[in-house]
């Protein structure tokens, strides 16, 4: 009789062989076609793509992937409705919001289990009545509704507050004193902000309860044959994880703009992150 440590062993064998299988015939369809794979990104690249970047120059995707920068993440899931992109770089309740909007989009995979931006206040959460907050949502949107969340748990409506909206430039708007605290700080940014006013307080969104998937790769929902890329995403980060430091190299041989001390600190602090 087989002992059950080897039929486990030799069944761990067949998954990965069946994993690498996948990933090559994957590769191979898109090196045999020179067909671009086009990933559309939630902003211009930055190291918060790092997993892309590393994936991509170590072959675990196709070498020819192409990084298409979008405005925001809604926009790029609105082109990967239209199909003019292959996947898209977003967030859980984005993703979320557009399907019901009719977005033929699905989440796809995973590289954040939590959320990437947190909410930061000049003053304790009990003294924004009658303050200014900056933020980037429209009315109804999840965003506001994670805004009116934060706000309940020191007993404050939007009515007891001054909501201003601003596309862009929220750090430094906080900085500046043009509000009072500011929803949608990036986490791996926040802690650079401390240097500018050590007394910032920067409240991780899990800390009022809000839950969601923080980075995720979307597709249209009628795509196939795209599990290739997740496995190679999927083993960039056990990569990644294993070895940081040597990941950061590849990067910044590929992006030698990242190549700064600041960049390198938001790199480590992302890669904390990765599920």
């Amino acid at each position: 009789m087989v002992p059950d440590v080897l039929i486990e062993k030799l069944f761990s064998i067949m998954n990965n062989m069946k994993l690498t299988l996948i990933m090559l015939l994957f590769l191979t369809s898109f090196t045999q076609g020179k067909q671009k794979l086009r990933i559309g990104l939630d902003w211009v690249i930055n190291i918060q793509h790092g997993v892309l970047i590393y994936a991509k120059t170590k072959n675990l995707i196709p070498k020819n992937t192409e990084f298409v920068p979008f405005q925001n993440s809604s926009k790029a899931l609105q082109q990967l409705s239209l199909g003019t992109i292959d996947l898209a770089i977003s967030y859980e309740p984005a993703i979320i919001a557009l399907q019901k909007k009719g977005l033929n989009i699905q989440a796809s995979y995973t590289l954040i289990a939590e959320p990437l931006d947190v909410f930061v206040s000049t003053i304790p959460l009990k003294d924004l009545k009658g303050r200014k907050i900056g933020h980037q949502s429209s009315p109804g949107s999840f965003s506001e509704n994670f805004l009116a969340d934060i706000l309940q748990t020191v007993s404050l409506t939007f009515r007891d507050v001054q909501l201003v909206y601003s596309l862009y430039h929220l750090s430094q708007g906080l900085l500046s004193g043009q509000y009072d605290a500011a929803m949608h700080i990036p986490l791996i940014f926040a802690p650079e902000l401390l240097e500018h006013n050590p007394n910032l307080k920067i409240y991780k969104l899990e800390a009022f309860g809000i839950y969601y998937n923080g980075q995720v790769v979307a597709q249209h929902v009628n795509c196939e044959n795209m599990d290739g890329i997740y496995q190679g995403l999927k083993k960039a980060k056990e990569e990644i994880a294993v070895n940081p430091e040597n990941a950061w190299r590849i990067i910044i041989k590929e992006y030698p703009e990242f190549n700064t001390i600041k960049t390198k600190e938001r790199w480590f602090r992302y890669i904390a992150l990765i599920s």
